[in-house]
């Protein structure tokens, strides 16, 4: 009677796995953020086939210039330039809540490094990188990134590679760089070919640099820093963009391995 008992709950607890499995495959989904600087000052999911936005919900703050997504914490980081504040925002209601100051004058581009859990900016009344304390909002100096207004900044986990927009003196066309995280220093990739970029995020599902040209959506090749339009936003100053793609969670998993656990597999004794 104790073996079939035994057994059931085993059964059961298998089942359990295999329906939690299924359900996190689902969840994990990719979504497209962006921050709105116009008059609504709103929080936007956008299309990345078509680049259309859709209003999430006024933050209530209206100049917010970078974001980044923490995967592992399932947090969206905005900065507000005008209070010079860390902000974390509510992916439902769009509605922001201040950290602290940063210490810098106007920290505009955010990008969050999962594999490290660190939070870097750029401030570009310094033109240097920071990292950013994500409990206390005080940003720290990296190093000079060697290039003026570097106002966008997205993170591939899968190469550890940090990308920055800026624009050329002179050409007036935006340019693609990679950012050494220990230094600081750019590196030029290459023209983006479009004017004024203030907005990156790397998709690390489909290897897809995204970019904001202020109205409309991009693609960008991080071999060459070329841009290529998807299509307009339907909103005249996207300046943040963040990809929130959320880690699974374990606990339910780990919670259901430890009871498979507490009921050993025994073997019959052969007769």
């Amino acid at each position: 009677m104790a073996e079939r008992l035994q057994s059931s709950m085993k059964r059961c607890l298998v089942a359990m796995l295999i329906l939690f499995g299924a359900g996190t495959t689902e969840s994990k989904a990719d979504i497209l953020f962006g921050s709105d600087f116009g008059a609504s000052g709103g929080l936007l999911t956008i299309d990345t086939s078509t680049g259309a936005g859709t209003s999430v919900g006024p933050r209530g703050l209206f100049f917010v210039e970078g974001l980044a997504y923490d995967p592992n914490s399932n947090t969206l980081y905005g900065t507000d330039i005008i209070t010079d504040n860390l902000l974390t925002i509510n992916t439902v209601t769009g509605a922001a809540t201040s950290v602290g100051p940063l210490g810098f004058g106007s920290v505009e581009g955010l990008a969050f490094d999962s594999n490290t859990d660190t939070l870097y900016g750029s401030d570009t009344n310094t033109n240097q990188l920071v990292t950013i304390d994500t409990s206390t909002g005080t940003a720290t100096p990296v190093g000079p990134l060697g290039f003026g207004s570097v106002e966008g900044l997205a993170f591939d986990p899968n190469t550890n590679t940090l990308y920055g927009s800026t624009a050329v003196t002179g050409s007036g066309f935006e340019r693609l760089l990679t950012i050494d995280t220990s230094t600081g220093a750019g590196t030029s990739v290459g023209s983006i070919g479009q004017f004024g970029v203030p907005g990156l995020a790397f998709d690390p599902n489909t290897n897809t640099l995204f970019g904001s040209e202020n109205s409309r959506l991009l693609t960008i090749d991080t071999s060459t820093g070329l841009g290529t339009p998807v299509g307009p936003f339907g909103f005249l100053q996207v300046r943040g963009l963040a990809f929130a793609v959320p880690e699974p969670s374990s606990t339910v998993m780990l919670a259901a391995l430890g009871l498979v656990g507490l009921f050993p597999f025994s073997r019959r004794r052969k007769r």
